[in-house]
Protein backbone atom coordinates (compact mmCIF):
# COMPACT_ATOMS: atom_id res chain seq x y z
CA UNK A 1 0.00 0.00 0.00
CA UNK A 2 1.31 3.61 -0.79
CA UNK A 3 1.47 6.11 1.98
CA UNK A 4 0.78 9.75 1.07
CA UNK A 5 2.16 12.61 2.89
CA UNK A 6 -0.06 15.10 4.11
CA UNK A 7 0.57 18.51 3.39
CA UNK A 8 0.38 19.57 7.34
CA UNK A 9 2.90 16.66 7.90
CA UNK A 10 5.36 18.19 4.60
CA UNK A 11 5.15 21.41 6.30
CA UNK A 12 7.08 19.87 9.70
CA UNK A 13 8.91 17.84 7.82
CA UNK A 14 10.35 20.79 6.22
CA UNK A 15 10.66 22.79 8.69
CA UNK A 16 12.54 20.59 10.95
CA UNK A 17 14.83 19.49 8.30
CA UNK A 18 15.93 23.30 7.48
CA UNK A 19 15.66 23.91 11.33
CA UNK A 20 18.24 21.05 11.60
CA UNK A 21 20.58 22.00 8.63
CA UNK A 22 20.79 25.94 10.04
CA UNK A 23 21.65 24.53 13.37
CA UNK A 24 24.34 21.77 12.26
CA UNK A 25 26.27 23.43 8.96
CA UNK A 26 28.98 25.78 9.14
CA UNK A 27 28.51 29.27 9.58
CA UNK A 28 29.97 29.69 5.79
CA UNK A 29 26.91 27.04 4.55
CA UNK A 30 23.73 28.20 5.68
CA UNK A 31 20.92 28.02 3.37
CA UNK A 32 21.20 31.98 2.98
CA UNK A 33 24.53 31.62 2.42
CA UNK A 34 24.48 29.25 -0.46
CA UNK A 35 20.85 31.58 -2.24
CA UNK A 36 23.39 34.17 -2.07
CA UNK A 37 26.28 32.00 -3.49
CA UNK A 38 23.65 30.99 -6.28
CA UNK A 39 22.25 34.40 -6.99
CA UNK A 40 25.50 35.89 -7.69
CA UNK A 41 25.93 32.91 -10.65
CA UNK A 42 22.28 33.02 -11.56
CA UNK A 43 20.18 35.99 -10.59
CA UNK A 44 17.16 35.29 -12.66
CA UNK A 45 16.73 32.08 -12.28
CA UNK A 46 17.67 32.28 -8.18
CA UNK A 47 14.68 35.25 -8.46
CA UNK A 48 12.13 33.40 -10.33
CA UNK A 49 12.92 29.57 -8.40
CA UNK A 50 11.93 32.22 -4.72
CA UNK A 51 9.21 34.11 -6.43
CA UNK A 52 7.13 31.45 -7.87
CA UNK A 53 7.86 29.05 -5.02
CA UNK A 54 6.41 32.28 -2.72
CA UNK A 55 3.72 32.80 -5.03
CA UNK A 56 2.85 29.56 -5.13
CA UNK A 57 2.25 28.90 -1.58
CA UNK A 58 0.65 32.00 -0.89
CA UNK A 59 -1.57 31.17 -3.45
CA UNK A 60 -0.75 34.62 -5.28
CA UNK A 61 0.21 33.04 -8.81
CA UNK A 62 -2.91 31.89 -11.17
CA UNK A 63 -2.89 28.54 -11.36
CA UNK A 64 -2.09 28.53 -15.42
CA UNK A 65 0.95 30.24 -14.56
CA UNK A 66 2.28 28.47 -11.42
CA UNK A 67 5.35 26.87 -11.91
CA UNK A 68 4.89 24.34 -8.95
CA UNK A 69 1.01 23.39 -10.62
CA UNK A 70 2.27 23.04 -14.06
CA UNK A 71 5.03 20.58 -12.85
CA UNK A 72 2.54 18.09 -10.57
CA UNK A 73 0.00 18.07 -13.88
CA UNK A 74 3.25 17.23 -15.94
CA UNK A 75 4.30 14.63 -13.73
CA UNK A 76 0.43 13.36 -13.17
CA UNK A 77 0.26 13.26 -17.14
CA UNK A 78 3.48 11.22 -17.77
CA UNK A 79 2.29 8.41 -14.83
CA UNK A 80 -0.79 8.14 -16.85
CA UNK A 81 0.79 7.31 -19.73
Amino acid sequence: MRRHLRGDRAWGVLLLSVLLYEYLAPDDELLSHACDRFRIKHPIITHILILSTAGHLLRRVPAQMDLLTFLVKVRKIKRNW
